[in-house]
């Protein structure tokens, strides 16, 4: 068939691409959908068809697939932090053992080369020690919008973390706003706030703040009292840091 962009397809999902998205087949050309699983009958948008492969977006999911489970992140298909947070996750262990048996295959040449199985994770969720937040526009923080990573989505909480990083981002986007400060801009050298980075040392449990701005005169004395205001209304904070 001719494929073109924005046309909607029923596609039945076999495999999971490296990055996440599920791969359909129609009339012999492969189809990779966003937030499609394996096993998984959708009706999609076409984004863009090139030359011998194509990419949509799922819009409906008609049949779900078994392994499908409910994200636990609010903001999960928004948010382009996570890709797998919907596919149980034995089922996230096997796809990723398949994708490194396929890769050394297809692209390295080598078959019947051995694959371990994925190695699990103690914690599913809470397993990050470090994560960094971007800010946007007048004034937005989080993390990039998973199909418009222009944007930073302005996430009340994140599950890869512990709960207190979620309320640092809170705070600190609360705090940055009544600056009237705009966030950095790249493109024009102009704004102040960029990124907000946490960490957290499960070893001793210190737990630092580190935000980074822009080379702004006013940035100084502002991101001075955003250090004060959090260090005095989180005590568990071990620090501060500001760099440029």
């Amino acid at each position: 068939m001719n494929m073109h962009a924005n046309d909607e397809l029923e596609l039945s999902v076999a495999r999971l691409a490296l990055g996440g998205r599920g791969v359909a087949r129609l009339d012999g050309m492969v189809v990779f959908v966003d937030g499609a699983l394996p096993g998984e009958t959708v009706m999609a948008k076409v984004t863009q068809v090139k030359k011998g492969f194509a990419e949509a977006v799922a819009e409906r999911i008609i049949t779900p697939a078994p392994e499908a489970v409910e994200p636990r992140c609010p903001h999960f298909g928004v948010c382009g932090g996570c890709d797998w947070q919907r596919l149980d996750y034995p089922a996230q262990l096997f796809w990723k053992r398949e994708q490194v048996a396929e890769t050394l295959a297809r692209l390295g040449g080598l078959t019947g080369v051995p694959v371990a199985d994925t190695v699990p994770s103690p914690e599913i969720y809470g397993y990050r020690n470090k994560m960094e937040f971007a800010f946007a526009g007048r004034l937005h923080l989080g993390l990039r919008e998973r199909r418009n990573p222009a944007r930073a989505l302005d996430i009340e909480t994140c599950p890869l973390m512990a709960p207190w990083a979620g309320e640092v981002v809170n705070a600190t986007r609360a705090l940055c706003r009544d600056t009237g400060l705009a966030a950095y801009d790249p493109r024009t050298g102009k704004g102040v706030w960029r990124h907000l980075v946490l960490r957290d040392a499960v070893h001793d449990g210190s737990r630092l703040v580190h935000c980074i701005t822009g080379p702004s005169r006013s940035a100084g004395d502002a991101v001075l009292e955003l250090g004060k205001a959090l260090l005095a209304r989180f005590p568990d904070l071990t620090g501060f840091v500001h760099s440029v």
